[in-house]
């Protein structure tokens, strides 16, 4: 009688807990235990900056800015600034990127698998990569989607008329370069500050349609801007001034110089994007 209320107790203790062999793992497991979950695939991004200076009432800036605004990331900050005068037109982040859920990967191998079941494996990790890559498309597209509405919301807030220009090659603008300079660099310091952002060297200064300037010598860079990559659009210097702005910028904390022609401007997004992503721009994660 008592051997067999002990088998009794021992069924109900294996059936309710589970018993623990040799190596400390339950020798009765749900099937579900070992299934891969499937995952949420995002844009993988870390905080960025760029700070613009533009001329709002040149068609050519505004061009060059959406161009840069629709090569953003999510999450990343963008201060602009008028050329002009050197004030805030307007700071704005792009929005949380989208998520979607990704296929469940493939069960892994045992620790001594058979023939049979490493191509059974290799099967399965084929499918499932294709399957993350049609929804890393997706996501891509719902991201571009995304961006471009946003885009347009910036252009219509801090690009839109009226301007309040009068002729053009002001004199007067390079001191609003340096005004603009100056509060850019304020701006990136007080968001480095925020607990969590740590922009690194992922900041990008651009001044935009710098020929419509009268200035040969390159503005004075503020100490809050050193690390950045500072990028111009416009300029129409000769090979000594070149040489010029880019030694000193450099010796002001520069980590970075680029002086693009009038003829080369269509290059502006190309060069902005992997400073700002340096593991690549809109690659989406895996499961």
């Amino acid at each position: 009688m008592r051997s067999w209320a002990a088998a009794l107790l021992l069924a109900v203790l294996v059936a309710t807990a589970g018993i623990t062999g040799c190596g400390h793992s339950p020798l009765f497991v749900s099937p579900s235990a070992h299934k891969p979950k499937a995952c949420i695939i995002r844009i993988p991004t870390r905080p960025s900056a760029v700070a613009i200076l533009i001329h709002r009432n040149s068609s050519r800036s505004r061009a060059e800015l959406k161009a840069i605004l629709l090569t953003a990331s999510p999450d990343e900050y963008f201060f602009l600034f008028k050329a002009a005068t050197g004030k805030l037109a307007g700071s704005f982040t792009t929005p949380p990127g989208p998520a979607l859920p990704g296929p469940a990967p493939p069960k892994p191998l045992p620790s001594d698998p058979t023939q049979v079941q490493t191509y059974g494996y290799s099967q399965a990790a084929s499918s499932y990569e294709k399957a993350l890559q049609r929804e890393q498309g997706r996501l891509h597209l719902r991201w571009l989607a995304q961006l471009a509405t946003w885009a347009s919301n910036v252009m219509s807030k801090a690009a839109a008329p009226p301007w309040s220009r009068r002729g053009l090659y002001l004199d007067s603008e390079v001191l609003g370069l340096v005004h603009g300079l100056t509060a850019a660099g304020a701006s990136i310091t007080s968001l480095n500050n925020i607990p969590g952002i740590h922009l690194g060297t992922r900041i990008v200064v651009a001044i935009l349609d710098l020929d419509r300037v009268r200035t040969s010598s390159p503005p004075p860079l503020p100490s809050g801007l050193q690390g950045a990559t500072m990028v111009v659009a416009g300029f129409t210097g000769n090979s000594i001034q070149e040489a010029t702005w880019r030694a000193d910028w450099a010796r002001n904390g520069a980590r970075g110089t680029v002086l693009l022609t009038p003829s080369t401007d269509d290059e502006l997004p190309a060069v902005v994007a992997p400073v700002l992503n340096q593991r690549g721009r809109h690659r989406s994660g895996g499961c």
